[in-house]
């Protein structure tokens, strides 16, 4: 795992030690606040937490906002119910998160309105926009403005492993830059699902510089410092590792 500390947020980047299976908690009874479970002991020793959240990921561009308690509070506790693939929230101590095996978790921080984000990108996500449907969604509740968006990449499957079919590019036909994110050898064709969503962000107006690609390993093929990392294509059909951030002031 990587933690990601600053002045007011953290970031965890988990790996395949999180292990977490979905099907253990979608029956839990509403009210349960499942960071006090076992499975979440390893993020608690290292972010303070009252609430973890996380929605049932549809590979969709929807969202929920965190807002305040009350109507917030309520869908807190409502984890993996309520669909949905980004949350948004400045609420202290409420993580936020989403559980990915291969596809890109995007984590977004506004550092003047104290306003954090995360969205599940995998493939038909991404060409769906939501990487900019997050940040509208951040603009729209919030005012947050682009010049102070700081964005992290966490562990995703790269360019090295992701082959796709030679018809996939018929996906990206709606961007002008769709044939600068494949690549093509003897062996096929490969998708590069970062450099997508660096240049879907640069042309919204992100500041290159504000993306940042440090924590983005590649799932499939990359063990840095002892690491591995949960990847559906190597044959994690159900486990994923969390990336999760969380205000703290």
């Amino acid at each position: 795992m990587f933690i990601h500390k600053d002045k007011f947020f953290k970031i965890y980047f988990g790996d395949a030690s999180d292990k977490i299976f979905k099907e253990d908690f979608v029956s839990l009874p509403a009210n349960t606040n499942i960071c006090n479970m076992q499975q979440f002991a390893n993020i608690k020793k290292n972010i303070k937490l009252d609430n973890l959240v996380f929605l049932n990921q549809v590979h969709g561009t929807d969202g929920l906002v965190l807002d305040s308690f009350g109507a917030g509070k309520e869908k807190v506790v409502e984890n993996f119910k309520v669909d949905g693939d980004f949350l948004v929230t400045n609420i202290e101590n409420v993580g936020i998160g989403v559980l990915t095996a291969d596809c890109l978790p995007i984590v977004f921080i506004d550092i003047i309105n104290n306003i954090v984000a995360v969205a599940h990108a995998g493939w038909r996500g991404s060409v769906d926009g939501i990487a900019i449907k997050t940040i509208e969604s951040m603009q729209n509740n919030f005012g947050t403005k682009l010049d102070d968006i700081k964005i992290f990449f966490g562990p995703s499957i790269k360019s090295c492993c992701y082959k796709v079919a030679d018809d996939f590019i018929k996906n990206l036909e709606a961007y002008k830059f769709a044939d600068m994110v494949f690549i093509k050898n003897n062996d096929g064709v490969y998708f590069d699902l970062v450099e997508f969503n660096v240049r879907l962000l640069k042309e919204f107006g992100v500041k290159e510089e504000n993306i940042y690609l440090e924590y983005n390993l590649c799932t499939m093929c990359d063990k840095s410092c002892g690491q591995e990392f949960c990847s559906y294509r190597r044959g994690d059909k159900d486990g994923r590792q969390m990336t999760v951030v969380c205000l703290e002031f």
